[in-house]
């Protein structure tokens, strides 16, 4: 049951963090303590590498997608960038680089 428990709040903790601007996320912080606790959560090194260790088959393979995307959106005319990365891989990369490894 606790696992299950925690899974779901992982997945609350990373929907909320990806689908809030940081504006909102921390005018929410200000008025809710539970709130502030689960941007204190989100933030430690431990979940972080919970985290890593729970998706680390998941991660290359959803950056060697992303790859494959991005030229597939090039041939096709869809896309005129010269990134590696679609904007959500460059997102991906450009958080985990800011990690504490």
């Amino acid at each position: 049951f606790m696992v299950w428990f925690a899974g779901a709040m992982a997945l609350l903790m990373a929907y909320t963090y990806h689908e809030l601007r940081p504006e909102v996320i921390d005018q929410a912080s200000k008025h809710s303590a539970m709130f502030r606790y689960f941007c204190t959560v989100w933030q430690s090194d431990w979940v972080r590498a919970i985290g890593i260790v729970s998706a680390s088959a998941l991660i290359p393979v959803f950056l060697l997608l992303d790859v494959l995307r991005q030229r597939i959106r090039r041939c096709r005319m869809r896309s005129s960038s010269k990134s590696l990365y679609t904007n959500v891989g460059q997102r991906l990369v450009r958080e985990l680089s800011g990690w504490n490894w």
